[in-house]
């Protein structure tokens, strides 16, 4: 620095002027001081000094200095000693600033960990006890025997669903325990037909314990000034704790409440749902307010849970015609569909709720029916889960880690990719700025984009935009990127022709950063995604990408999923890495299929390891149609 450079390290504090030449006591004076002063900011900011000792004894020394010459120079010079003692006063205090707010947010991770292990446990303590409750009955009860007889193969259509919901089943005969029967029995309603009264040995334990329940809730005094939370009890007991017990063991399903888990609803919780297993795929939602004076004064609010039920679920379930649902104010209820809002052109996540059925808790007699209505609802999860399985639908939150980011999915918001190094956030950034893929927009408050910004995003080229970011802070947050569009993050192409056209769509891609200049060097199926408005398959993660040629290659790419030259000699290599993707591609796919010949001799071809004998992109793409049409 300018004071080591003019005085040296070793006359700091001295008080000899022989190291300053032919320089006069007052020019040299006025050097040290002003350099003294300017290094004392630069170094004491930077931590760049290390002895802060040295520095204060060379200021007192020359402030000596100036003492004993008497001579006049700048004010800056004055106040010398006194700014660089701020300096020193200002830094300590921000570092034990900086430790404090180290380990305050220490203590609020601790914290925050300690609130999710809690919510975890409830959430399984709850969904445990009523396994438990399951199994404690009779593993004879006909309950089953029911569920068996009156299993479902295909869904009702949406439009005949209110009446599917109201109607009993020929022949339905639930047997209930004698004093759960008289109970019932004593309130009027047409579908106490469908219950009968069982022997003590033999009548369904689980229902019986359930309809006692629920009759107990028509017991206790009803008040119209309950908060929301009061009704809590009455609502899981009527619609998910009943559901819970009646679902047959082959339909494993947990519950939620007040939970972002798994469903995607930004910082607007649904109230409740229940996820069948494994998928974890929230296939009966409910919303709930307060007593209003009634439900229909109460859907005309901003706030009614019926408008609560169409805003905050995702609409994730392509292929599927409804999911259920029930939105409640007090003592009321509706039972809704939820479906697909096709009222748009694109396909982005909104839902829309048709309400089939109303009741209203005020007498006993209302009981019955809301029984076959669940009843009925039983029987349609285990088939709206099974159809989830098998369109491979996604859930709408998740959540992927690896070594150098973390990427979020939530429903068709922007993907968030967050890295953990500067360096990282940085090189994505340049990258995807110099192929001409950053599209800066303003989000709408609510995270989905409008119809306008999506039909404009989803022009030129099936790649990945990048179309907003938050800038990293040094030791206090992580810099990240956002994405669009989502895109399916399980689909895959599932027989030959869907193979070919997920090959012709990423050359499709390749090309466009070709003629560029640019290679992807990373074409592996996890970054091949699906688009869920046209089918279309994408390119994304662009983390990897380089212009071509490079004369090194990247040390964390596998030699096993990446072409030879990226891992064996010098590493030099150029586009040709990415025509080897798609040969590895076709390989990958063939480990789980069976493959055509033609196309096993596609893979061989495009895997040569001479980069020269794997031919072109167009060559391939030629190759994939001739194939697509004899299939």
């Amino acid at each position: 620095m300018a004071f080591y450079h003019n005085v040296g390290k070793s006359r700091c504090l001295g008080a000899s002027t022989e190291p300053f030449g032919h320089k006069s006591i007052q020019e040299v004076y006025r050097n040290v001081c002003i350099f003294t002063y300017r290094d004392a900011e630069i170094l004491f900011v930077h931590e760049e000094l290390g002895d802060k000792e040295k520095l204060m004894g060379a200021c007192s020394w020359a402030h000596q200095f100036f003492l004993e010459h008497g001579k006049d120079i700048e004010e800056e010079c004055i106040e010398l000693k006194v700014k660089v003692a701020l300096l020193s006063a200002e830094k300590e205090d921000w570092k034990k600033k900086e430790e404090d707010w180290k380990r305050r947010e220490s203590e609020l991770k601790a914290e925050k960990d300690l609130l999710l292990e809690r919510e975890s446990e409830l959430r399984a303590g709850t969904d445990l006890l009523l396994q438990k409750l399951r199994k404690s009955f009779n593993p004879e009860d006909p309950w089953k025997r029911i569920l068996h007889s009156y299993r479902l193969e295909t869904l009702p259509s949406r439009q005949s669903l209110a009446r599917f919901l109201q109607i009993v089943p020929d022949g339905l005969s639930i047997p209930l325990a004698p004093w759960t029967f008289t109970r019932l029995a004593a309130t009027e309603s047409e579908y106490r037909r469908a219950f009968t009264c069982g022997e003590p040995g033999y009548h369904c334990q689980m229902i019986s314990r359930q309809i006692d329940l629920l009759l107990d809730l028509y017991d206790k005094p009803e008040k119209i000034d309950w908060t929301e939370n009061a009704w809590i009890s009455h609502w899981d007991s009527w619609f998910m704790e009943t559901i819970f017990f009646c679902l047959p063991d082959d339909c494993p399903v947990v519950t939620g409440r007040d939970t972002s888990y798994y469903t995607s609803t930004g910082t607007k919780r649904p109230h409740s749902v229940l996820y069948v297993l494994p998928e974890l795929i929230g296939v009966f939602r409910g919303e709930e307010k307060r007593w209003a004076g009634t439900l229909l004064a109460g859907i005309e609010k901003a706030k009614s849970p019926l408008v609560e039920l169409e805003t905050k679920p995702v609409w994730m379930f392509y292929g599927l015609e409804y999911i259920l649902g029930y939105a409640a104010v007090g003592p009321e209820v509706f039972v809704v569909a939820l479906h697909e809002d096709s009222t748009g052109v694109y396909k982005i996540g909104k839902s829309r709720a048709q309400q089939l059925l109303h009741f209203k808790r005020d007498t006993k007699g209302s009981l019955p029916e809301i029984l076959i209505c669940l009843f009925n609802i039983v029987r349609i999860i285990p088939v709206l889960g099974r159809i989830c399985r098998e369109l491979g639908v996604e859930r709408d939150i998740v959540v992927f880690e690896s070594p150098r980011k973390m990427v979020r999915l939530n429903g068709f918001k922007p993907v968030k990719k967050t890295y953990d190094s500067e360096e990282a956030w940085r090189n994505v950034q340049e990258i995807y700025e110099a192929i001409g893929l950053v599209n800066e927009i303003v989000i709408p408050e609510a995270g989905i984009l409008l119809d306008s910004q999506h039909e404009y995003l989803l022009r030129g080229a099936n790649i990945e935009r990048l179309i907003g970011h938050q800038e990293p802070v040094p030791g206090k947050k992580k810099g990240s990127h956002l994405f669009y569009p989502r895109l399916s993050y399980a689909a895959k192409p599932r027989n030959g022709p869907e193979l070919v056209e997920a090959l012709l769509d990423t050359i499709k891609a390749l090309e466009h950063l070709h003629k560029l200049g640019w290679m992807h060097r990373d074409v592996r199926w996890p970054n091949i995604r699906r688009s869920f408005d046209t089918g279309t398959w994408w390119l994304i993660d662009l983390d990897d990408a380089a212009m071509s040629p490079q004369l090194s290659a990247p040390k964390h790419l596998a030699a096993a999923s990446h072409a030879p030259e990226l891992s064996l000699g010098s590493g030099e290599h150029g586009k040709e890495v990415d025509i080897w993707s798609l040969g590895y591609l076709i390989r990958s796919w063939q480990s789980e299929h069976f493959i055509r010949p033609d196309l096993d001799t596609l893979s061989r071809i495009l895997m040569q390891t001479d980069p020269a004998a794997r031919g072109t992109l167009d060559d391939a793409r030629r190759e994939l149609e001739r194939i697509y049409k004899m299939m």
